[in-house]
C-alpha cells in the first residue's frame, strides 16, 4: 500500500470482515495514516451487526461522514444499481463467482440472488461495466489484499488500495499531505508488504 497521508484531522473509518482474526498490519497502517479506525467482525447476527454499524454515525456533525471497508461480502449490489451522488461506492473483486443481489422488477418488488462469474474488466485497469465503480483482478483469489493469507498479492493490493484511498480522499474531501507520503516512502515504509523493506520491489 502506498503510504498516503491526510493533512487534516482524522477521518472515521470502519473495517469489517467475517472473521475475528483479521490482518493487524492493515489496521495498524490505517491508524498510522491518521484514520480514526474501528474494526467490526460480522458474527452472523444481522441485528447486532447493523446496530454496530449504525453506531459509527454517533457524534458526527451534519456535514461529517464516515467510511466502511468490507472484506469478503457475501454478495454485491446489482451491477445496474446507481447510488446517490453523495455516496462513494467502490468494489474490488477477485477472479471468482459472486452472488449478485438483483434489483426489484415488476409489481412484486422482489429481489433475487443470482450467481455470476467475475470476468476481466474493460480496457486498462480492469474496470467493470457497473453502475457503480468496480474493478476485477484476474488471476487473484479472495484474500489477495490480506498480508497474513496465502493468497496475498502485493502488486494487486497496491493497485486496489491506491484506488480505495482515492475514493476515501474524495468522500472525506481531504487533501493528501504528499510531503509526508514521500518521506514515508524514503524511510522504507511500505505497509503493502507488511514489513519495512523498500517499496520498489
Amino acid at each position: 500500500m502506498s503510504s498516503l497521508s491526510f493533512a487534516d484531522k482524522a477521518c472515521r473509518l470502519c473495517i469489517t470482515a467475517a472473521t475475528v482474526d483479521f490482518d493487524n498490519n492493515l489496521l495498524h497502517w490505517c491508524e498510522l495514516e491518521e484514520f480514526d479506525t474501528t474494526f467490526i467482525s460480522y458474527n452472523y447476527d444481522d441485528r447486532h451487526y447493523i446496530h454496530e454499524l449504525n453506531a459509527l454515525k454517533q457524534g458526527l456533525g451534519v456535514s461529517e461522514s464516515y467510511a466502511v471497508i468490507a472484506y469478503y461480502p457475501s454478495r454485491i449490489p446489482d451491477p445496474e444499481c446507481r447510488y446517490a451522488s453523495s455516496m462513494r461506492v467502490l468494489v474490488h473483486l477477485a477472479d471468482q463467482t459472486v452472488q449478485v443481489l438483483s434489483a426489484s422488477h415488476g409489481t412484486d418488488h422482489k429481489r433475487h440472488i443470482v450467481k455470476r462469474r467475475v470476468g476481466a474488466g474493460l480496457g486498462t485497469g480492469d474496470r467493470l461495466d457497473f453502475g457503480y465503480r468496480a474493478y476485477s483482478y484476474p488471476g487473484m483469489s479472495p484474500g489477495f489484499a490480506e498480508s497474513d493469507l496465502d493468497n496475498y498479492d502485493p502488486v494487486a493490493t497496491e493497485i486496489a488500495w491506491t484506488r480505495t484511498l482515492s475514493v476515501l480522499q474524495s468522500g472525506f474531501q481531504k487533501h493528501l499531505d504528499l510531503e509526508k507520503t514521500w518521506e514515508g516512502i524514503e524511510q522504507g515504509k511500505c505497509p503493502a508488504q507488511g514489513h519495512s523493506d523498500p517499496c520498489s520491489e
